[in-house]
């Protein structure tokens, strides 16, 4: 047997690697959303309120057409109405409680209008500007809308406010700009530029007269395009030179070292999206952040001992303001494509991505030194 040194260095350093391992996720939830209609096969969860309560959600039978919007909250699927004559209709954005969504209709295979829905009005078009007008953020209180017209390559973005449609300008000499989120006070838009055939990120600050300005790119003439900002306009993500990436506050890019996009970030930094696997090792959705880098959402769940497939949590398209509660969807066990809702640590209570240390490791390095201090005093005594 070792001296009574050796024996409590080798536990003390057990006891230290325990609270240094990962940690899983302490609780979670997998809830598929159900279809809008019984007969429908492909189901989208595409974008969730501010405070996680609400998800803006679409289904149908076809996967690029007539589909059907909706929202879901507290467990239940809810189809909304739209216009006469729209042949379908689908919410990319959504507001800080869910009592605004935005996003397009269409009334023909070659004509989109803007889209919004709101608790109080129920679903109207904003303003008809042409072919392929579409909306893909909104502010937290609902009366900023931005967006762009998809399939032209010589249109600005677009902002919607007091009803009136205004520019987002591309960057000096590109041809077009879209614009692809906002930020809760309707402060921040983020989405790309248009130079030759190359998006390059941008994002327009609307406290300097909606300015535009480039974002970094992982290296010159790599391109990309901002998808996403967080609430409190903190945070940025998006994708740079086909790796997913996030911009800080200070406009610093962070590669996370994976194919594939960050599609959106919360306001403590908790960003979600899709890697192909090329570089991740696993493919499907993905959560980030600062302290434990890049983790599959299915592992995190599987950790957590929620059964589910991979295939099934393919997609992560949005993210709550807290960080805790994930949309997205994937192929279901029928091999159809379906909707879901992960809810991780509890909606409501704090980061979902920094783990908690071990109990267990905690209380037996909290013994070992208790020990140590009763050895000491012994030994002081002899």
């Amino acid at each position: 047997m070792g001296s009574y040194r050796q024996q409590f260095g080798a536990a003390l350093l057990g006891a230290l690697l325990l609270l240094a391992a990962p940690a899983a996720v302490r609780a979670a939830s997998f809830v598929p959303v159900d279809y809008l209609d019984p007969l429908d096969s492909y189901g989208y969860a595409l974008t969730i309120s501010h405070d996680g309560q609400v998800v803006g959600i679409a289904s149908g039978t076809n996967p690029t057409s007539a589909q059907v919007a909706g929202y879901w909250t507290a467990g239940s699927s809810h189809a909304l109405a739209g216009l006469a004559g729209w042949v379908e209709f689908r919410p990319h954005g959504a507001n800080a409680d869910g009592s605004v969504l935005v996003g397009e209709g269409q009334e023909s295979s070659d004509h989109a209008v803007v889209w919004r829905w709101d608790a109080v009005s129920g679903s109207y078009q904003i303003t008809d500007l042409g072919p392929a007008d579409r909306a893909y953020g909104v502010s937290g209180d609902g009366s900023i809308v931005v967006g762009n017209a998809t399939g032209n390559s010589s249109q600005p973005g677009t902002r919607y406010e007091a009803g009136l449609r205004h520019d987002l300008l591309p960057l000096g000499g590109d041809a077009a700009a879209g614009a692809y989120d906002i930020d809760a006070a309707g402060a921040l838009a983020v989405g790309w530029s248009l130079a030759g055939s190359t998006k390059r990120p941008v994002r327009w600050d609307g406290t300097n007269n909606w300015t535009v300005s480039a974002l970094a790119e992982l290296r010159p003439g790599a391109g990309g395009m901002a998808r996403g900002v967080a609430p409190n306009g903190a945070w940025i993500a998006g994708e740079s030179g086909g790796q997913a990436v996030v911009w800080d506050s200070a406009g610093n890019l962070i590669d996370l070292g994976i194919d594939g996009y960050a599609s959106a970030i919360a306001s403590n930094g908790v960003a979600v999206g899709h890697t192909g696997g090329a570089t991740a090792g696993f493919s499907g959705a993905f959560v980030w952040d600062a302290t434990n880098g890049v983790r599959s959402l299915w592992q995190l769940l599987v950790d957590a001992g929620v059964s589910t497939s991979q295939p099934f949590v393919d997609f992560a398209t949005d993210i709550s303001a807290d960080g805790t509660r994930i949309v997205g969807y994937g192929r279901n066990a029928a091999n159809n494509v379906q909707g879901w809702v992960v809810t991780l640590d509890g909606a409501g209570s704090g980061s979902l991505a920094v783990p908690e240390p071990r109990a267990g490791a905690v209380a037996a390095l909290a013994a070992l030194l208790v020990l140590r201090s009763c050895a000491g005093f012994a030994a002081a005594r002899d």
